[in-house]
């Protein structure tokens, strides 16, 4: 039976894990397991904010750390390279090699955004430093993703990045303009 567990060490080594093998980091809990399951805290309130971009490279500047786990819908319109959609990752809930950040983010609308070459690396799965490229959704751009239950894609994307969309365990809705690549849709979502 695995069960998500929060350690309360600034949420580094929260996961999914079994029961039998409570295994954080580098600790070892082994003998005595036992556990008080459905204590729910307080709602968090989400916020909402709409962005725009004038210039790919922006959105570090627009959305500042503070707003990490606070922001629950975002709404981006402009152009956004790979340091865009790694400060996009970092609000959805993972960092640039994958590891768990404190984002919460759940609905993310890029209809009107655009997604063009540049920027940072915003993903380095095994050491291989993934870029965005012009009008292609970014392989791996959202990959493990969880807090994301819908997302709204770039009306100008024309080709998809094998598994963007991949290991998004929440996500329910993905809303695609008609003409948009509909055909390799399925490539961005391998896993989900």
């Amino acid at each position: 039976c695995s069960s998500d567990l929060n350690w309360g060490w600034s949420g580094e080594e929260d996961g999914l894990f079994d029961i039998a093998k409570l295994n954080p980091g580098y600790y070892q809990f082994s003998m005595g397991q036992e556990m008080i399951g459905g204590i729910q805290g307080k709602p968090r309130v989400m916020l909402a904010d709409t962005i725009t971009t004038t210039a790919a490279g922006q959105l570090n500047a627009l959305l500042p750390d503070s707003l990490i786990g606070k922001l629950g819908i975002l709404k981006v319109s402009g152009p956004l390279n790979g340091s865009d959609i790694l400060r996009l990752r970092e609000f959805a809930g993972c960092d640039v090699y994958g590891a768990v950040t404190k984002g919460r983010l759940r609905e993310l609308d890029l209809a009107d955004a655009t997604i063009v070459s540049g920027g940072a690396s915003y993903f380095i799965p095994n050491g291989k430093a993934l870029k965005t490229i012009d009008d292609e959704m970014p392989a791996m751009a959202f990959y493990n993703c969880k807090s994301l239950s819908t997302i709204k894609l770039p009306a100008s994307i024309k080709t998809f990045g094998d598994g963007a969309l991949a290991r998004c365990a929440g996500l329910t809705d993905i809303y695609l303009a008609a003409g948009s690549g509909r055909a390799a849709l399925a490539r961005a979502s391998e896993s989900f």
